[in-house]
């Protein structure tokens, strides 16, 4: 009996790694399919969607670290977020992604709960064939009434492989630096856009 026992196992186990092997060769004995891609196209509006959430991603880390060394700092005056701009002898050029890092920082400064102001804003909407605009970079136009208690600001600087970014946020009152942080990013994300 004890015998016929391990003889019925033997026999299960068999038919059963049988089984699995016919079942696995079938997988192998399967043709595949040419897949052939013709004329393929870029959707620009994804691509530059990706490319800004990979600026995006460095913008975060830059933002967490600027929040977290103003070590228990209350800011409660509102922030003003400038154009980040080449570190050169005039301080005052830009380029877009001095631009598009200012931009995603001023959004996530508002995830932050800090009050912040966008100094773009115009005093109304113009209204015009081609669209309806909110934001100028025209002085006469905008809309300045409040009063900031900081600014939020930064450099870029370049090398062969990317772009360093220094950020800061500084008290407009006392010129003094409440927080600082450093993010890099590569030129391969800074070439996509």
């Amino acid at each position: 009996m004890f015998t016929q026992k391990y003889k019925y196992k033997f026999k299960v186990i068999t038919a059963l790694s049988i089984a699995s092997l016919v079942t696995l060769s079938a997988c192998t004995s399967v043709p595949e399919e040419t897949v052939m891609i013709v004329n393929p196209t870029v959707n620009d509006e994804v691509y530059s969607f990706h490319t800004h959430q990979l600026v995006n991603g460095y913008t975060d880390r830059l933002a967490h670290d600027l929040f977290k060394n103003l070590r228990g700092r209350d800011i409660t005056q509102s922030v003003v977020v400038t154009s980040f701009v080449n570190l050169d002898g005039t301080l005052q050029n830009t380029q877009k992604l001095g631009n598009l890092v200012s931009e995603s920082l001023l959004g996530q400064v508002q995830a932050y709960e800090i009050p912040i102001i966008d100094i773009h804003l115009m005093g109304g909407v113009n209204i015009t064939p081609t669209g309806d605009y909110a934001f100028s970079r025209d002085v006469s136009e905008i809309l300045y009434s409040h009063k900031a208690g900081y600014i939020l600001a930064g450099v870029l600087i370049k090398n062969e492989r990317g772009f360093t970014v220094n950020a800061r946020i500084m008290d407009l009152r006392t010129k003094n630096i409440v927080s600082a942080a450093s993010t890099f990013i590569p030129t391969y994300v800074v070439d996509a856009i």
